[in-house]
């Protein structure tokens, strides 16, 4: 409402450039950081854990494998929770609780 002010499409019609200039240009790479998501941040540390997570995904789509309930408790609705990230069709099915709990466990343990 208020223009074409950080908004790259208006900016470039308002000035003739190319858009994906614009967008560019808006970008400061010093904030590109701090714009991240707490996810995104953990995907650019772990980048091994996030090919196992897709690896895994892919591999429930395809049927290799199934999901299964909380090898702990019981609860219908599991996670898939990887002992060894290079080993991606190997995991324990946890509950959301559990899961956490077990991350835990491995924090303390120096696992993690």
């Amino acid at each position: 409402m208020g223009g074409p002010k950080g908004n790259p499409v208006a900016l470039a019609g308002a000035h003739g450039a190319d858009i994906e200039a614009v967008g560019t240009a808006l970008d400061n790479p010093n904030d590109s950081a701090a714009k991240q998501t707490r996810q995104e941040k953990w995907r650019e540390r772990n980048p091994v854990a996030t090919w196992a997570h897709s690896a895994t995904r892919s591999a429930i789509r395809r049927g290799i494998i199934q999901p299964e309930p909380c090898s702990v408790c019981g609860e219908q609705k599991a996670e898939a929770h990887h002992p060894d990230h290079r080993d991606p069709l190997r995991v324990i099915w946890l509950c959301r609780p559990c899961h956490k709990a077990e991350h835990r466990r491995m924090k303390v343990e120096g696992g993690e």
